[in-house]
């Protein structure tokens, strides 16, 4: 963490210190006591399911420095905290959110944010590859891209840290700009308008609308990043607002794209007329875009195109993000089983119908968050399916049946799909039925916990 004393940020926040030095400086910040360092500030925050004060006697065995606890709660817990170094406040997340504020206000960071429907966890960290080789950079750490990781993120930056890469997540309107306030980013990139979390803001307009606050503390010396061939992000360019909005620098051209299939992307490009090949070691024609846009973060950010080219060829991906596994048995798994939306779901599929192999079957869970469009988008998906050169049809969950109806709506063949709705089911047939050469895509939301079928296929001849 940046070099603060609790005397700078009682200047600026609200609470009480006991049995502490103020002039120290804060520690390191914690939410989680099994992942807790020595000498860590230790932030109890409040779940569906747990209070994180139940855990503060833990924090402390586990060597925290000092705890922080809430004033209502104070009584409860006086007996442990009373000989030790404690923080009392009003609430421990907006403590930890106005902390971030501080560090930020001190700091004055470069900040480069991305937000979009897909793609903002891969672009993320295209960016970070390509910064990385000018700067000393920050990215959000895991997937923290909501009003407790934004703040976790921030908290990590250390006093050597000049720019940080934030990704924003949200579900509904107002989370953004939420995140935008405490960030104010001076770069922001959004990837695309989907239909993720359109069940609960209805529509894509309203997406847009979310993704756009991002830009609400920027002004017209900052710079928004879009790609305009999505049908809506295009809209941008005749909205009223002040940061400057393009795709790219205009003397940037895609000229070419060759697909590897499984061992990557090639992209021929052009800028001030001299023509570049950028290498990605990532499957999936989705992600030129996403190169484009770490490309373009680059040249905004004075990189010349040598360097960055050579951060793009450096990314190889992400955990349960398009990762292609070899098993034992000689299958090939693309485990992007970190989340799902129709969007992800073509991309994903358009990766398993490159792959070199004898099979390909798509093992496809249920997808989250779409209301009332669940079952056209699910059945849109099957329709993708059937177009995709894709040989067998597994799903897994009580919407993807929609995904096999489609499919199977204009003209998959029916006897290579099967429906599952429970997990156990599906591992029982994978066992005799996923073979030496096939390739196997397993993808879906968050919440189908996709990824124990690919642990299941890696790991069943070691059984």
């Amino acid at each position: 963490m940046i070099s603060i004393t609790f005397k700078e940020l009682l200047e600026k926040i609200d609470f009480e210190c006991f049995n502490m030095d103020i002039d120290t400086p804060v520690p390191n910040v914690s939410t989680d006591t099994r992942t807790i360092k020595e000498g860590n500030m230790y932030i109890p925050l409040k779940g569906e399911n747990h209070d994180g004060h139940t855990f503060i006697f833990d924090a402390y065995m586990n060597k925290a420095g000092i705890a922080v606890v809430e004033k209502n709660v104070l009584d409860a817990l006086k007996d442990i905290v009373s000989s030790k170094p404690y923080i009392v406040v009003e609430d421990s997340l907006e403590f930890l959110q106005a902390v971030s504020r501080v560090v930020m206000n001190k700091k004055k960071p470069i900040v480069v944010a991305v937000t979009g429907s897909t793609g903002k966890t891969t672009t993320k960290e295209m960016i970070f590859q390509v910064l990385d080789r000018k700067y000393n950079v920050l990215k959000t750490y895991g997937n923290y891209n909501n009003h407790i990781g934004l703040p976790l993120s921030i908290l990590k930056m250390e006093d050597y840290h000049e720019l940080l890469v934030l990704e924003m997540g949200m579900s509904n309107l107002g989370e953004i700009d939420f995140l935008a306030e405490i960030a104010k980013p001076s770069l922001a990139v959004i990837t695309n308008i989907g239909e993720s979390h359109i069940e609960n803001l209805g529509s894509k307009d309203n997406i847009l609308k979310a993704k756009m606050e991002i830009s609400n503390y920027m002004t017209d010396k900052d710079c928004l990043l879009l790609d305009f061939e999505d049908d809506f992000l295009k809209e941008v360019k005749n909205m009223d607002i002040d940061p400057i909005v393009k795709y790219s620098d205009s003397q940037l051209k895609l000229k070419d794209v060759k697909n590897l299939g499984e061992k990557g992307v090639e992209i021929s490009i052009e800028y001030r007329g001299k023509d570049y090949l950028v290498p990605l070691k990532v499957p999936g024609i989705h992600n030129v875009n996403n190169a484009m846009l770490a490309f373009s973060v680059g040249l905004e950010m004075d990189l010349i195109p040598e360097d960055i080219i050579l951060g793009l060829s450096s990314y190889t991906g992400s955990k349960m993000r398009m990762d292609i596994v070899r098993t034992d048995d000689n299958i090939k798994v693309i485990n992007d089983s970190y989340n799902a939306s129709p969007d992800s779901m073509k991309s994903a599929l358009d990766v398993l119908s490159s792959l070199d192999c004898e099979r390909r079957i798509a093992i496809l869970g249920d997808m989250f968050e779409i209301g009332e469009y669940t079952e056209r988008a699910h059945r849109k998906v099957g329709e993708f399916v059937s177009n995709s050169g894709i040989d067998i049809l597994i799903t897994l969950g009580k919407d993807s049946k929609y995904i096999s109806e489609g499919a199977v709506d204009i003209g998959f063949n029916p006897s290579n799909v099967f429906n599952f709705e429970r997990y156990e089911m599906l591992e029982n047939f994978i066992q005799s039925f996923v073979k030496e050469k096939d390739g196997v895509l397993v993808k879906g939301s968050r919440g189908m916990k996709m990824e124990r079928a690919v642990e299941y296929i890696i790991g069943r001849n070691k059984q």
